[in-house]
């Protein structure tokens, strides 16, 4: 960790600045040390140039092993390629936050509640729902296949909302989906993922966004590399049903007046 990322942190519970104290730098790197919240005094400790926003956990030597979980061992990280909505065309210029990293980073800054076994830069040990940044910190927030695990998705994405200049960008699951349908006849499968706190879909997030107030654009896409799913999602452009046959959900919310 650097002392420019220092500058964008804050106490995840009031977003009061941190004390940075005790601590061992090389160069501009800071390797070790602690971050002390200056209202409510919680401390963060930093080990292994990677600060741990993670106050609710123990975190012990074996969790810091690369490529080791912290919650869920059993993760397998979505290694994802696009055809209505490629990833060339998900644009993020500027300074960028990727929340749910995972083994695939794409920000400026990159965020998870694991270490991924290439540790990405600027990498940060955190929740979702308590993200560690300063308001406008950002120019673009970023998030695949996070919101439908989290308990309070409203107030994950008011945070991204807070600390993003420009846009949020946030891509989840179809529950609309044929293949998702198929399971739930079956009963087993994706949807009944014991990670997963919400089904969305593009009916279901439109809403959810207009509720809020937020100029948001919400579409259908396929990101699945599999051949048949892809072939399916061509029939997307029938009317009416054709969003059963995208796998996934694009969201952006426009953040910048």
């Amino acid at each position: 960790m650097n002392e420019e990322l220092l500058k964008i942190l804050a106490c995840p519970y009031d977003r009061f600045d941190l004390e940075l104290r005790d601590f061992i730098s090389s160069g501009e790197e800071i390797i070790s040390g602690k971050l002390i919240c200056k209202s409510c005094g919680r401390e963060y400790h930093i080990r292994n140039s990677i600060p741990n926003f993670l106050v609710c956990m123990e975190i012990d030597n074996k969790h810091w092993k690369r490529g080791e979980r912290v919650w869920n061992k059993d993760f397998i990280s979505k290694v994802l390629t696009k055809l209505k909505v490629k990833e060339n065309e998900i644009v993020t210029e500027g300074f960028t936050l990727d929340v749910g990293c995972g083994e695939n980073p794409r920000g400026d800054v990159n965020l998870d509640c694991y270490i991924p076994s290439r540790i990405p830069k600027n990498f940060i040990l955190g929740s979702a729902e308590k993200l560690p940044f300063k308001e406008k910190s950002f120019d673009v927030i970023r998030s695949s296949y996070v919101i439908e695990h989290l308990l309070d998705p409203v107030n994950f994405i008011r945070q991204c909302v807070d600390m993003a200049k420009k846009k949020v960008i946030i891509i989840t699951d179809n529950s609309d989906w044929l293949g998702e349908i198929f399971f739930r006849l079956v009963g087993s499968g994706r949807i009944f993922h014991d990670e997963h706190y919400y089904k969305w879909s593009v009916e279901y997030m439109r809403n959810l966004l207009k509720r809020l107030g937020l100029n948001a654009t919400v579409k259908p896409c396929n990101l699945s590399p599999t051949l048949i799913v892809k072939l399916l999602s061509s029939l997307g452009i029938l009317p009416r049903i054709g969003v059963l046959f995208y796998r996934d959900i694009y969201v952006e919310v426009r953040t910048s007046r």
